[in-house]
């Protein structure tokens, strides 16, 4: 590849940036959560988990499989929309949300998990398969898995409360003053990128296309812009996350050399998305008087 040596610098920095954000988390929780707090043990098992797919997210791409990447880096904008959620919440609504979380969605879960295991316990009674009959039998028993007692429409407003769009579009609209979240709703865009990817629907297939189409020079300015938009994400969302949990324990905004890494990696990927945006800029301006012939014309009156 010939660059590298470049994407390798940015991906040490990447990797620099989120050791440095994962210690400092441990360091907070260590200093200020309690044991028997279920608001505490819900963030440090979500902060787990958001490092774990952190991993994934990274070693995807470093095997140069960055549309598998996108797919779980949306698990991993779920995780830091449910972290953004309890923390930038008043101290009574974080309680609430967590019992919604570990007790009402759960009962929903429950309840339709049930109900698709009744399907996979038919297959197995007519195989004559009573180990995996009796796997699926103990998934519709009430007493072991509790489910919810609401309608149709009460589950599907505490559902639509915890999805992804609705959590971040609450955020950018009531997000406390001293921690604004304005145009948080822009990760929407990837998060619905992941989701065509997912569901292998045309989008997905047109994106597929689009990269065998390239020719091998401008693929590869895309290919690396993609990788270190990624690495971008995973920063980012790492320091916004690291700040919520200041936010949430009322303690001191990080350090200056938290921020000073972060925007230090910002400049580091500058050149890369300059490149791919000078590799694009004759397609869109061809693009542009395509749409608007009058421009084009007006320019040449006035030369």
């Amino acid at each position: 590849m010939q660059y590298a040596n470049e994407i390798n610098r940015i991906q040490d920095a990447m990797l620099h940036a989120i050791t440095l954000y994962h210690d400092e988390v441990i360091k907070i929780f260590s200093a200020n959560s309690h044991n028997e707090s279920n608001v505490d043990i819900t963030l440090k098992q979500l902060f787990h988990y958001f490092g774990d797919r952190t991993q994934a997210v990274a070693h995807l791409v470093s095997c140069e499989l960055p549309w598998d990447a996108e797919i779980i880096l949306r698990c991993f904008l779920e995780t830091a929309a449910k972290i953004w959620f309890i923390c930038l919440a008043s101290e009574d609504e974080q309680k609430t949300l967590i019992d919604e979380f570990w007790g009402i969605s759960a009962q929903i879960h429950n309840r339709k998990k049930a109900g698709k295991a009744h399907f996979s316990k038919e297959l197995f009674l007519h195989a004559n398969s009573l180990d995996n009959v009796n796997i699926f039998e103990m998934l519709e028993d009430k007493t072991e898995f509790e489910r919810d007692a609401l309608n149709k429409k009460e589950r599907k407003i505490i559902e639509q409360k915890w999805s992804f769009t609705e959590i971040v579009t609450h955020l950018e609209k009531n997000h406390p003053p001293s921690f604004p979240m304005k145009y948080v709703s822009s990760f929407l865009f990837g998060y619905d990128t992941a989701s065509h990817l997912i569901h292998v629907d045309d989008c997905a297939l047109d994106l597929m296309q689009d990269r065998a189409l390239r020719e091998a020079n401008e693929l590869e300015i895309l290919q690396i812009a993609h990788y270190t938009r990624i690495w971008s994400d995973l920063v980012g969302l790492w320091f916004i996350s690291l700040e919520a949990l200041h936010y949430k324990y009322n303690i001191p905004r990080g350090s200056k050399e938290l921020f000073r890494v972060y925007e230090g990696f910002g400049k580091l990927c500058e050149p890369i998305q300059e490149r791919f945006n000078n590799s694009q800029r004759e397609f869109y301006d061809d693009w542009k008087k395509r749409r608007n012939p009058s421009d084009k014309l007006n320019t040449n009156r006035q030369g």
